[in-house]
């Protein structure tokens, strides 16, 4: 049974209302807006902290126009030897403000890389980092596809 007076509770439920009136005109990316300057094609590049292996590849992105982003990911992981393996995996994540995206690749496997994004011209530029069972970090360079 609820135990309160009747001030109190219109209190509570004017806080209660007035919370999710704001979580809803944020929007999915917390800044309310979209950038869909992120959205395309992007050649894909990382290193890996601590390797001398890279990432190369592509990097497919849509939906930045609304704020929340959604997208592929298809590269070869090249190591110095010259050995190739591939790596791919969906994109999820979001806007978080004027040129800046936090990108969270799922990988095969189940590994997730998350992305903080920047945008310098044609470029995304930034770091990224891998937590789980085979924690990684590192930075990456994507420039767009024409």
């Amino acid at each position: 049974m609820l135990r309160c007076s009747f001030p109190q509770l219109v209190r509570r439920i004017g806080a209660f209302v007035a919370g999710a009136l704001v979580a809803a005109c944020e929007g999915p990316t917390g800044t309310g807006e979209g950038d869909a300057r992120f959205d395309g094609a992007w050649r894909y590049e990382a290193q890996i902290s601590g390797s001398t292996a890279q990432l190369v590849g592509q990097l497919q992105l849509d939906g930045a126009e609304t704020g929340s982003i959604e997208g592929s990911f298809s590269a070869e992981l090249v190591e110095m030897s010259g050995q190739r393996s591939p790596v791919s995996g969906l994109v999820g994540g979001s806007v978080v403000g004027s040129g800046v995206a936090r990108l969270e690749v799922t990988l095969a496997g189940g590994q997730i890389r998350t992305h903080l994004s920047q945008l310098r011209g044609d470029s995304l530029v930034g770091d990224w980092v891998q937590s789980g069972s085979a924690p990684a970090s590192g930075t990456f360079r994507a420039a767009r596809v024409r």
